[in-house]
This record gives structure tokens, C-alpha cells and sequence, in this order.
């Protein structure tokens, strides 16, 4: 089995990605590549090879013997999430690999485990179909294993070593975000709910005053929580209580009016209200739907909430960012953002109702070094989610709450230990009837507060800026 290995060629600024079993002795050229691009803060991660003949974004387990769930690629997105039984899109299947995880990399080792991108906010790319036994989107595209690795290392591969990062006590720092997605979400507060669909911004009375709490929570621990808003909310007769949280100084980001996939080909694509009414979006190319999509949000907060939104987050996270997508990138500089929330790596999870075990729990903190803010050639910064979501953990793996966080407390503390960033992930139209008591925000509160120097509660804002300091 092929293993990879990412050493640092700290002054050229670039990574060398070496097949060991050639190493020393192979030509340029020939088994061995190396990558410039786009360059990430913090910390590296090692390079884990896809088994041969699966689509982007779907990796296999290579654990011994383990039973894994993998999800279908979304036609609009290449992001995965398993829908309710019985729906037609994105159904969830189960294969049993076997083989050994020993991959390696210089700061975190990244095992060959079943990686699935639980990332909570997929929610609106259209069907996709097989083809062949290899999963193919209706972009047409297939990833083999030299299309994967050659993705994955446009993402990891010009990673910086904590080592070679500024020394001062304030660059060691860990900085750890709560940021919170203001939307519905399918299969809560009740598995049958899937309407939320088409309906992401008609918040309920319990996500916001679940929102609301926890920004007071937060607050109360010196902290603030980075929401992201989706424009349809501004559509509700009373947005005083969105007012009383920016008067608390808790930042506000773009998460697109109707919650569209930037990554959607066709205009009907970039959200599930459109393919149901298709007029809302004819005769518009699939670039101005998204454009106006962003613009639309941005011109309600400003006349809802009288300001400009802080930061934009694409809906649903994409395991190569918007590497693939210059042009979103482009679009979004264009439109004023300085730095995106695009990205969510892969990890592993487990079946529907499954106790994680100790192997899962590490491959989500092994993700943790994925999960730092880069910029992208283009300038753009991204500053990514860091795995596991609420909803990969409560709707994909179907855990209970200690398992999320058991979950969030290692990733946390791994954060902490290496001086990086940490970006929650949630939802509180998820959170408020899995976590009634908020113990996910008391806990990275308390995590925080008991790291003390090492470590501070800030918004994405910081963690982009400390990327454009590096």
C-alpha cells in the first residue's frame, strides 16, 4: 500500500510529497511531486491516499476490517450527507473495507480511516447517480486516486509548521471560535422533518431563542459567537432579537439569502426551492444567481440590522474548499469579502447509532491540522470549520450528546496544546433539542477559561487576520 509523506522545505516555502518506498533514489519527476500554490498557517497535516475507483469525496475505510457509512456526492456540491430513509437524493450506503491506516505526516499523523464529509450544512444539492460502481455527479466528473491526491495537496500541501511560525507568546496562542449557522435544519427538532428545505430561514421561536442564550453565555465568559445568517430570515416580522446580539458586539456573517451551493452548475442546482420553482431563477446564468444570492443577504442586513455583514461562509463545507472554484473566489473578492468559511475536512464517523470508538475520536482530532486558515492564490483566506459538526455528529452519526463531546473536548484540547485555531461548527436549530442545558458552549467556554494565557474565545475575524499576519 502507497504511503505519503509531506516534508517541509521550509526556505522555499513549499512541500515535498515523497513515496517512501522511492525515496532517495527516484528521479525527479517519478514518484515524486512538488507543490507551490496557496499557503496555510499553523500546522501541516500528512496526505492520505484514496483507494482507487471512488468518486471525490468519498473515501474508504482502511481501518482493519470496519464497517463504515459513506454518503452519495451531491450533484451540486461534491460534499456528502445522507438524507432520511426513503428520499431519493443522498441515501447513505454501508461497505466494508479491509486494510491498515499508516500514513504519517510531520505535525499530525492522518490515518486511512473512513473519512465522509458530516458536514451539517449540505443540504440542498441536487441528486446525484452511479455509474459503472464508481459515484459520478451530474458535473460529470470521476476522481481516481491521482486526481484525489493531487486535490488533497493542493490543499494541504504548502501547509506551515508551528515551528517556523513567530515564537511570541501571542502567535502560540490557541484561538478557539463558536460560530453558529442561523438556519433550519432538516431532521430537527423530529427525524421527519425535511420541509426546512425549502424553508432555511423561517426560524422557529426555539432556534432563536436558543441563539440568543448562548450569545449571553458566551458573552457572560469574555467571549462572543460568530453567527451567519441566512438573508431569508430578514423576511420575519421581528428581528429585534438578531439586533440585541449585534448590540452585544457579537459579529454577524453572509451565509447567502436562500442557502445556495456555490458550487451548483445549473441555476435550479443551487437550492432545493428552486428546483421545486424554477421560475424564481429562469433565464439566469448559475454565476448571477449565487451573485445575487450574496447581494440580496447583504442589502437585508444592512437595512434590518444597519450594518455590513462581518466575514461570508459558503452553505455546506467543501473537503477542497473553493480550490476547484477560482471563480467563486473571484466573485466574492469582487463583492468586498476579504476571507471566506468554505472549507470542512474530512474525517471519520461512524454508522447511524454506533458508539464512536477511541479510532474515530482520533481521526477527528488527526482533522483538526486540516482545518487551519490559508489563503488561496487569488488572495482570498479561508478559515475552515473545524470537524465534527453538530450535525455530522447528531443527524450523520446519530450520537448521543456525550459522544459530541467527548468529541469537542479532545479536538479543543489538541487545539490548545498546539497553539492553533478551532472553529465550532453549530447549528441552533440543532443544538437546542439535542443540547437543551447548552453544556457544547459551557464546555469550550470552560476549555478555554481553563487553558488561561494559552488560549482566547474570538471570532473568525482574528483567525483570518492571525493567517494574514503569518
Amino acid at each position: 500500500m502507497s504511503e505519503f509523506l509531506i516534508r517541509d522545505l521550509r526556505h522555499c516555502r513549499r512541500l515535498e510529497i515523497v513515496n517512501p518506498d522511492k525515496l532517495g533514489n527516484c528521479p525527479a519527476g517519478i514518484g515524486r511531486t512538488t507543490s507551490g500554490g496557496d499557503s496555510r498557517c499553523d500546522v501541516c497535516s500528512g496526505l492520505f491516499p484514496l483507494t482507487p475507483a471512488h468518486s471525490l469525496g468519498e473515501m474508504v475505510n482502511q481501518a482493519p476490517w470496519r464497517t463504515i457509512q459513506t454518503s452519495r456526492v451531491s450533484s451540486a456540491r461534491g460534499a456528502l450527507f445522507p438524507l432520511p430513509e426513503g428520499e431519493s437524493q443522498g441515501e447513505g450506503k454501508r461497505t466494508t473495507y479491509s486494510g491498515q491506516a499508516n500514513c504519517t505526516g510531520p505535525t499530525a499523523e492522518v490515518s486511512q480511516m473512513a473519512m465522509t464529509n458530516d458536514e451539517a450544512q449540505n443540504e440542498q444539492a441536487g441528486p446525484s447517480e452511479l455509474s459503472g460502481g464508481v459515484r459520478t455527479s451530474h458535473f460529470g466528473f470521476r476522481s481516481s486516486r491521482r486526481k484525489f491526491v493531487a486535490t488533497a495537496a493542493l490543499g494541504i500541501a504548502s501547509l506551515t509548521l508551528p515551528a517556523a511560525a513567530p515564537q511570541d507568546s501571542s502567535a502560540r496562542r490557541a484561538l478557539i471560535a463558536v460560530t453558529f449557522d442561523l438556519e433550519m435544519a432538516r431532521n430537527f427538532p423530529r427525524w421527519e422533518d425535511t420541509h426546512w428545505d425549502y424553508e432555511k430561514g423561517n426560524l422557529n421561536e426555539e432556534t432563536k431563542r436558543y441563539a440568543v442564550e448562548a450569545g449571553r453565555r458566551v458573552k457572560a465568559h469574555g467571549g462572543v459567537i460568530h453567527y451567519f445568517v441566512v438573508g431569508r430570515v430578514f423576511e420575519q416580522e421581528n428581528v429585534d432579537w438578531l439586533k440585541r446580539l449585534v448590540e452585544d458586539g457579537h459579529p454577524v456573517g453572509n451565509h447567502t439569502y436562500d442557502h445556495v451551493n456555490l458550487k451548483a452548475t445549473k441555476p435550479e442546482e443551487t437550492q432545493f426551492r428552486f428546483q421545486r420553482a424554477p421560475w424564481l431563477v429562469a433565464d439566469k446564468s448559475v454565476e448571477r444567481v449565487i451573485r445575487e444570492n450574496i447581494e440580496l443577504c447583504s442589502a437585508a442586513m444592512k437595512q434590518r440590522l444597519g450594518i455590513a455583514p462581518a466575514g461570508f461562509r459558503t452553505p455546506g463545507g467543501f473537503q477542497n474548499g473553493l480550490h476547484d472554484v477560482p471563480s467563486v473566489q473571484r466573485l466574492l473578492l469582487d463583492l468586498g469579502f476579504k476571507w471566506v468559511s468554505a472549507t470542512y475536512p474530512v474525517h471519520p464517523n461512524t454508522q447511524p447509532g454506533e458508539v464512536p470508538a477511541n479510532e474515530v475520536f482520533d481521526g477527528i482530532v488527526r482533522a483538526q491540522a486540516a482545518a487551519q486558515p490559508f489563503a488561496y492564490p487569488s488572495g482570498l483566506i479561508d478559515v475552515p470549520m473545524s470537524p465534527i459538526s453538530d450535525v455530522g455528529a447528531f443527524r450523520n452519526g446519530r450520537w448521543k450528546l456525550e459522544h459530541f463531546l467527548e468529541a469537542l473536548r479532545r479536538a479543543v484540547a489538541w487545539a490548545v496544546e498546539h497553539g492553533v485555531c478551532f472553529d465550532l461548527l453549530a447549528h441552533p436549530a440543532v443544538l437546542y433539542p439535542m443540547d437543551p442545558e447548552f453544556r457544547v458552549i459551557e464546555l469550550v467556554c470552560e476549555l478555554v477559561k481553563r487553558a488561561g494565557a494559552r488560549a482566547r474565545l474570538v471570532s473568525l475575524e482574528e483567525l483570518a487576520r492571525r493567517c494574514v499576519a503569518r
